[in-house]
């Protein structure tokens, strides 16, 4: 839920926040809340009493009752509102392919104004995060609104259903990238190099010296459209070719929303490529917590040992598992907080939590096939050790 876009609707209302923050463009697709809004006290002054309660199923279903006029006019708004969301991403996404072409010809003259079209693009992403999170509250406060002047209980039950809407499941993920690439393609001809194609992965040590930022929910999308506009898009495992699969000609279908079965248009999508990457961690730690009191305490010297994965695990046997040891060191003693990790296949690493791992036939395998540099492998090489011995 979008909290802070919540707090605002409540202090201004839905129909004041739209008209407040939306491009004009954008007014006549939004949800008519003012409408239902006015249905809904006139349903509730016209219902009999005293009323029983209805179950559920009656605000969906119920043909009889006045909750049918409410059920009619807010499915219509529903299907306005997902047609809506579905043309606006495709018009982002092939205005950003084109911008992205454009890109491989840019003369001195034509810098600025493709700046100003990928800034555009930006915004547009922005106002379509907007669009969708300020329509969800709505929908949820008419509903709310609905049960509490009519005695029904079915919102929780409309609510529910809401996440499987073509509205709610827009892909930014796809969008985002092309902002990116298309920024990646503005600076690269900005400054006459190409970039370079990399797959990132990342290193097997490094210094930790990170600052971490509090963001709100419906803020996240705008800051990346900011953040890609100075900084190039690292996923992890994908090479900005492997990026660019999107702006293929057959990357996202055309949609036919005229008889569309709604609840299934989100497949038409074909992108499969995710700017935000699935991360899991195991930690280890001893029966009685030391690592996790040494760290709550941030004791010189404490370490931490966890395992770490990327993107979907299927139980791959190649599967890239992550070893990794941390150790804390306080700013005064002049050494800097480290991570240091190995890479061990996901079909060893039971044996190697179990003690049974050949570390030096691993890693001497590793040498003959020329994988990673003699340096690499030994300090990776003294992690499997380190981490084996602190398991064990």
């Amino acid at each position: 839920p979008p909290h802070s876009l919540d707090r605002c609707f409540y202090k201004m209302g839905f129909t004041e926040t739209v008209e407040k923050d939306a491009p004009e463009s954008y007014l006549p697709y939004y949800l008519n809340y003012a409408e239902l809004k006015d249905l809904v006290i006139e349903l509730a002054e016209e219902a009999e009493r005293p009323r029983s309660r209805l179950v559920s199923a009656d605000l969906l279903d119920d043909t009889t009752r006045p909750v049918s006029r409410f059920q009619e006019r807010l499915q219509a708004e529903l299907k306005k509102v997902n047609q809506f969301a579905c043309v606006k991403h495709e018009d982002v996404f092939l205005g950003l392919r084109r911008i992205c072409e454009q890109c491989r010809k840019l003369t001195k003259e034509d810098i600025e104004s493709i700046k100003e079209k990928i800034t555009s693009m930006g915004e547009e992403i922005v106002h379509l995060d907007m669009y969708v999170r300020l329509n969800y509250i709505g929908f949820q406060k008419l509903t709310e609104k609905f049960d509490m002047c009519l005695g029904t209980s079915g919102s929780a039950l409309f609510i529910s259903g809401l996440h499987c809407e073509p509205f709610c499941n827009i892909r930014f993920d796809d969008i985002l990238i092309l902002l990116g690439l298309a920024w990646a393609r503005w600076r690269a001809a900005q400054s006459a190099e190409q970039s370079k194609d990399a797959t990132w992965k990342p290193p097997e040590s490094f210094i930790r010296n990170t600052s971490k930022y509090w963001v709100k929910p419906d803020k996240v999308v705008m800051l990346k459209t900011r953040i890609v506009a100075h900084l190039p898009y690292l996923i992890f495992g994908a090479s900005q070719t492997e990026q660019e699969k999107l702006l293929e000609p057959f990357a996202l279908l055309d949609l036919d929303y005229e008889g569309m079965d709604l609840n299934n248009a989100m497949n038409a999508y074909s992108g499969t490529l995710e700017e935000s990457q699935l991360l899991s961690s195991v930690y280890f730690d001893s029966p009685d917590a030391v690592s996790y009191q040494e760290r709550i305490r941030r004791e010189e010297g404490a370490r931490l040992v966890r395992f770490r994965w990327y993107g979907e695990n299927m139980r791959e046997d190649d599967k890239e598992i992550y070893v990794e040891r941390k150790i804390h060191h306080e700013g005064w003693g002049g050494a800097k907080s480290a991570k240091e990790r190995c890479i061990i296949p996901q079909k060893d690493i039971f044996d190697f939590m179990k003690g049974k791992f050949d570390i030096d036939g691993y890693f001497n395998k590793l040498a003959a096939e020329g994988m990673y540099s003699e340096k690499a492998r030994k300090n990776m090489k003294g992690i499997a050790v380190e981490v084996n011995n602190m398991i064990q």
